[in-house]
């Protein structure tokens, strides 16, 4: 018998084995593995060279740098700042300013004296900044600030958290051998790439962000600043918004207000629901001041999961502590399912003005209460407050205050305190009447049978604040000077007793003065 000797291969020859499918899913698992590689790569080189990345919120540097685009920054010394510099700094009350350098007034040892100007601006910023070191923008991207906020976004971030648990859910299948495969290595390296993007998403608003700052400050004297002017107009237009070249992507909203010279130490607060506020300096505006509401994919996504919504955007003018004595406001709401574009949409495209006579509450001062026969006749146009018109706002017949108040014994107001902030709110009405700043470790207390605040400080700075016809004053008592007297209300008459700390009153500028 013949035998015949025949290899038998373990496995096909090329040209006998059956073809595996690449699969579209598996070519956008491998597109998403080196997108997110360069992600990592680029947030590892930022965190190494120090690049923060900011959004511009606002046109102040328009055309040069539009609104929705995103900057690149790293932090110099300032005395290698030169004129025409784009530089982001951070002014005394907490705002972020962003604007080009238009003059380096002085040096002083390792701190310079600058002057900015937004592009969009026709006068530089009532401000002169004092810094050491500042951001020094060094490139932008437009519109990639406007996909930059959309990713910042908490409901975003949830979608963000959801697709990561999903493709995990994918990555940990318990199919034998899965993981093991080409596709499964390259899922397992696209989830944990997405996942490096997610959490780089989440803070890539950077220094964009601008929060105030608070402090207490020690003054003597008379207290001249007043109550702002309201807002006479607040206008709301529909745009679209375009995005990789794609005209009319997505809905959204621009608001608009008048912002003149006079307006230039205000600032502007737009108070969105969920108590988010967006503060801007009005020096930092051109006039008309523009603000484009966020809206895209987000928007986009609700709109088509859930049909719609609306909610309202609340403008209201500010200087210091002093609020306007009225807001304007407008309706955004989201598209309908089968609405397109999609996304935010003013309900009524437009304009809506104040009420006639009310933009010109001013607080004048005045001379302490209780002394009008000594005041001085020749100091009578200063001491008399500017006639005003009354505006009437209608409240409810039962308001509410809020939780966490004090009632005054008169039952007629309550104060709140916070952090060091001090406010009284009418328990008629629940408006806010007054708020004032106080270091957090004061106490606080009615005085009985009345509806008088008296505040002590730790250094013994006693404030009491009470109301003098439509307005509230305050009345500074500070701790005498070791060695000193203060002046008493009988010259002549020889006193042995310890002297008392002179009383400062001045007006709180909270509320008009009566007419």
């Amino acid at each position: 018998m013949q035998y015949i000797d025949v290899d038998i291969e373990d496995s096909p020859t090329v040209e006998f084995a059956v073809p595996i499918p690449r699969h579209r899913a598996d070519r956008l698992l491998t597109v998403g593995a080196v997108a997110g590689s360069i992600c990592l790569i680029a947030t590892v080189l930022a965190l190494v060279f120090g690049v923060r990345p900011m959004i511009f919120e606002t046109g102040s540097m328009a055309p040069t740098i539009p609104t929705g685009s995103l900057g690149l920054s790293h932090s110099v010394t300032a005395a290698s700042i030169q004129q025409g510099d784009v530089v982001s700094v951070i002014r005394d009350d907490g705002v972020r300013v962003t604007h080009r350098v238009a003059s380096v007034d002085g040096r002083t040892g390792n701190s310079v004296s600058l002057t900015l100007r937004g592009d969009a601006n026709d006068v530089a910023d009532s401000h002169t900044y004092v810094v050491t070191e500042v951001d020094r923008v060094f490139g932008t991207v437009p519109l990639l600030g406007y996909i930059a906020a959309w990713l910042k976004n908490p409901y975003t971030l949830a979608l963000q958290a959801l697709a990561i648990l999903l493709l995990l859910a994918v990555a940990f299948a318990p199919k034998p051998g899965w993981r093991n495969s080409p596709a499964g290595r390259r899922l397992l390296a696209g989830t944990a790439a997405t996942l490096v993007v997610a959490l780089g998403a989440s803070t890539v608003h950077g220094t964009g962000d601008a929060h105030a700052l608070t402090g207490q400050a020690t003054a003597t004297g008379a207290v001249t600043a007043g109550r702002p002017a309201n807002p006479t107009s607040f206008t709301c237009n529909n745009i679209t918004v375009s995005l990789l070249g794609i005209i009319g992507l997505f809905s959204s909203v621009e608001l608009s207000w008048p912002n003149p010279a006079g307006n230039s130490q205000y600032q502007y607060e737009l108070a969105f629901p969920g108590g988010e506020v967006e503060v801007l300096d009005a020096s930092t505006l051109a006039n008309p001041a523009t603000f484009r509401v966020q809206g895209g994919l987000l928007q986009t996504l609700i709109a088509l999961l859930l049909g719609g919504g609306t909610f309202s955007v609340r403008l209201t003018n500010t200087v210091g502590e002093f609020r306007s004595v009225s807001y304007l406001s407008q309706t955004i709401r989201s598209t309908t399912t089968l609405e397109l574009p999609a996304g935010i949409k003013c309900v009524t495209q437009g304009t809506v003005n104040g009420p006639a006579g009310a933009a010109a509450f001013r607080a004048a001062p005045e001379s302490a209460p209780g002394s009008p026969d000594s005041a001085d006749p020749g100091a009578s146009e200063n001491s008399e407050a500017e006639p005003v018109e009354t505006v009437e706002t209608k409240t409810s017949e039962t308001a509410q205050l809020p939780d966490g108040g004090t009632l005054s014994d008169a039952g007629d107001y309550a104060y709140y305190e916070s952090g060091g902030k001090v406010t009284i709110r009418s328990a008629e009405t629940g408006e806010r009447e007054y708020e004032g700043r106080f270091s957090s470790n004061s106490e606080i207390r009615w005085l009985p049978e009345t509806s008088t605040l008296e505040i002590t400080d730790p250094d013994g700075t006693m404030t009491t604040v009470e109301r003098d016809g439509n307005r509230w004053t305050e009345t500074v008592v500070e701790p005498a000077a070791a060695g000193t007297k203060a002046p008493t209300e009988d010259r002549d008459a020889p006193s042995d007793s310890t002297p008392t700390p002179a009383a400062t009153s001045v007006p709180s500028a909270d509320e008009p003065a009566e007419s």
